[in-house]
């Protein structure tokens, strides 16, 4: 009831043509700084109260100044509806994977739980990925999430780094009063922690494999800032970085996070080489690195091959047998419950419940992200989210090698981001980093369509044709004057604008 008060009232609000949006950003900037370095599971304990978690009560204040905002400011609307006209393929495939997490509440064991699971989906989600769209419409806001990434990544390693020495999570030396951590959790953690191979770091996360899942997504941000950066102090920084990450994963002690690293770098060398030949293909440099990079992979592969140790750091050795035996029989174990609701699945955070696989502990578990989205949204919300990722690292790598976009340098590293993803996911089933990967999405699409989409002034709806250097771009004129897309793909469209002094302030 409480909900619909606030949202009623936030309906009543009066709109505005012009809505500074600063202070959103900053809640948006806290938010995704605290979910990047703090530990969930620590909260703040009030007398009378439930545990608070400081991630939560900054997302709760900043869905609540975004609808505010959404509400009262047109250009703000106009803005996430000009992003949908121009990507309708990717807006359609996210609302058939939407769609199919609604139709899979009805069917489910626990329809009160799968709806619970939802609405925390679209929280974590869906908003951050809308919340990207609407409030990163500049270019410095844009290049501000290379810098928080390697910001992230870095705190993160030296956190390792302090705990692979001490052997023990130090969040738990420097709780401030009234923060504590659940009990159950907490003992689930830090068991969790050793292994037969030593103590592995974790981090601010549960297990290490989301420490190690979370080093990989910012390890493409890193290289890149390295390779691409304006600068000599961000190349250093991103050099640095990319150095650190490599010893975070290691002693991180999983396999996950030295497979996406290494296909990291691989996809590096192979878009790199491409980018060079693309920017200058009068120049004998590219021609000359696409012959090299054929003879790089045969000597990695054959360094890989005659490592033994390599091998073990990546596809596991006869200590990891039986963790490689248990998600083989979970897959094996998969189809009958996969063909009982085989379109929208079970219902959300209802897969391991459904395989019914418990662990030598006897905890029921499942071990594939993969394998829990066929049991929980069904084929059909599998393929509209397999489908998401393919589009975003198509869209992603076509950004990077378009040389006219002044955005595209983070088009490659959030592309490369959702690959090594996607291949971690196969033996990782946890969602705690998925907003991050909903932010990369959104990055890939802001920097795609940044230059596309003119938020001009009303004074622009009057164009019909805009005849210059030889071509002719046609203004459609969409309701209420505002955004104007230009078609066909129009390249350095603002400076053309500003330069016949039609353009937005």
């Amino acid at each position: 009831m409480l909900v619909v008060i606030i949202l009623a009232g936030v309906y009543a609000m009066p709109r505005s043509r012009t809505y500074d949006d600063r202070a959103i950003w900053a809640v948006f900037v806290v938010m995704l700084s605290l979910f990047s370095v703090y530990p969930f599971y620590i909260s703040l304990r009030i007398s009378g109260l439930p545990w608070i978690s400081p991630v939560r009560l900054v997302l709760a204040v900043l869905l609540f100044m975004w609808v505010y905002a959404l509400r009262v400011s047109p250009d703000m609307q106009a803005r996430i509806l000009a992003y949908i006209r121009v990507n309708r393929l990717f807006f359609g495939l996210f609302a058939i994977f939407t769609a199919s997490q609604i139709l899979g509440i009805p069917t489910s064991r626990q329809p009160e739980q799968a709806l619970i699971r939802f609405a925390v989906f679209q929280l974590y989600w869906t908003f951050p990925f809308f919340a990207v769209l609407s409030l990163v419409h500049t270019g410095q806001r844009l290049q501000t999430f290379m810098i928080l990434f390697i910001a992230f990544a870095t705190i993160q390693c030296l956190v390792g780094f302090l705990e692979a020495r001490q052997e023990r999570l130090l969040w738990l030396d420097y709780l401030p009063p009234g923060f504590a951590a659940d009990s159950e959790i907490l003992q689930r953690i830090l068991q969790g922690a050793f292994r037969a191979e030593g103590y592995r770091v974790q981090g601010s996360f549960s297990v290490s494999l989301l420490y190690a899942e979370f080093l990989v997504l910012m390890l493409p941000f890193a290289l890149f800032a390295f390779i691409d950066g304006r600068g000599v102090a961000i190349r250093a920084i991103g050099f640095l970085t990319a150095l650190a990450i490599l010893p975070a994963q290691y002693l991180s002690g999983s396999r996950l996070g030295m497979v996406g690293s290494i296909t990291v770098f691989v996809l590096l060398g192979v878009v790199y080489v491409v980018r060079v030949w693309r920017a200058d293909r009068r120049s004998m440099v590219g021609p000359f690195l696409i012959l090299l990079a054929p003879m790089g992979l045969v000597v990695f592969f054959a360094v890989f091959a005659a490592s033994q140790r390599l091998k073990v750091m990546t596809f596991g050795g006869g200590a990891h047998l039986a963790s490689t035996n248990s998600r083989l029989e979970m897959w094996a174990m998969s189809p009958p419950h996969i063909l009982q609701r085989p379109l929208f699945g079970h219902g959300a955070g209802q897969g391991a419940e459904i395989l019914g696989f418990a662990n030598p502990a006897g905890i029921v578990t499942i071990d594939s992200y993969w394998l829990s989205t066929l049991l929980e949204f069904g084929l059909v919300g599998t393929f509209a989210l397999l489908a998401l990722l393919v589009l975003s690292v198509w869209t992603g790598l076509r950004t990077y090698l378009d040389m006219s976009n002044p955005n595209r340098h983070l088009g490659a590293p959030a592309a490369l981001a959702l690959i090594a993803f996607a291949i971690v996911k196969l033996v990782l089933s946890q969602v705690d980093n998925h907003l991050l990967v909903f932010v990369l999405m959104g990055i890939i699409i802001v920097a795609k369509g940044i230059g596309e989409t003119v938020f001009a002034a009303p004074s622009l709806s009057h164009l019909g044709k805009v005849k210059l250097r030889r071509r002719t771009y046609r203004a459609v004129r969409p309701p209420r004057q505002v955004p104007v897309i230009l078609t066909p793909n129009v390249r350095r469209t603002k400076k053309i604008l500003y330069s016949m002094r039609i353009g937005a302030p």
